[in-house]
């Protein structure tokens, strides 16, 4: 991938990027951006520059599942910016005719004072951005609400395992502490995929799920927790059947489910 730090350079330099720069068209600007976080931004860009080669976390994992994932994204561009509106962490966008990776170094350094755990919220959205980008390329259009919520499920939930944390075999989302969330992750999804009927309800589902905290991302979450159990109780091999497979045979087993 090809790594951009040119805003950040001009911000080493106390130098803010214009006003009408195209992401923040896109992505909104922060009125009140502080001249004086050099230090944060230029140890966040050392983080980036990694990303010449990709995958950092879950290499093996990630590889098995997409080996062609280095060549599909080699074109790639990594924008790292400063300044969008504090709601904005990352997104994968078309600008120009190019496809960039648009992250905003401050508003991840806004999350905490630790500089390791502004690192690894840094990695935790590229490779969720990246995996998630990767996915929909390969997933057909989603039109009805079931499909919307399949698709959902499947690209979501598999980008959200992916990119955790560096390393899956430490994951321990089958352990108590994670019943409750996994039960009504599962339990709002299905409700949702069958119970709800009028089209005005099943919009405005799908759009705040855009918008909620993490945890309240029902058909993500479900997702997360279904390739967990699967990857702890049938490996890797059936992961990537899963995979193969797609989001249209999540909303089959769903409407299987449903009709049972």
């Amino acid at each position: 991938m090809i790594i951009n730090t040119g805003v950040i350079e001009a911000y080493q330099r106390k130098s803010l990027p214009d006003e009408q720069a195209w992401f923040y068209q896109k992505y909104g600007r922060n009125p009140s951006l502080s001249l004086q976080r050099q230090a944060v931004c230029e140890r966040l860009c050392d983080e980036l520059r990694f990303y010449e080669h990709f995958p950092l976390w879950n290499q093996v994992l990630i590889l098995t599942l997409f080996p062609q994932i280095e060549k599909e994204l080699a074109n790639m561009e990594i924008l790292a910016i400063i300044g969008s509106d504090q709601r904005f962490d990352g997104d994968i966008t078309m600008h120009d005719g190019k496809t960039f990776l648009v992250v905003d170094l401050l508003n991840i350094a806004d999350y905490t004072q630790s500089v390791k755990e502004m690192t690894y919220i840094l990695h935790n959205q590229c490779h969720y951005q990246l995996i998630a980008h990767v996915l929909k390329k390969q997933s057909a259009t989603a039109q009805t609400f079931q499909e919307q919520m399949a698709y959902r499920f499947f690209v979501h939930g598999l980008a959200l395992y992916a990119s955790w944390n560096e390393d899956y075999h430490a994951y321990v989302f089958h352990e108590p502490q994670y019943a409750k969330r996994k039960a009504k992750a599962f339990y709002m999804y299905h409700s949702a995929m069958h119970n709800l009927t009028d089209e005005q309800e099943r919009q405005m589902f799908l759009r705040i799920i855009r918008k909620v905290e993490l945890w309240e991302r029902y058909p993500d979450i479900a997702g997360l927790f279904f390739v967990d159990a699967l990857m702890r109780e049938e490996g890797i091999e059936s992961l990537k059947e899963y995979v193969k497979a797609g989001w249209e045979n999540v909303a089959k087993q769903s409407m299987a489910m449903h009709e049972e």
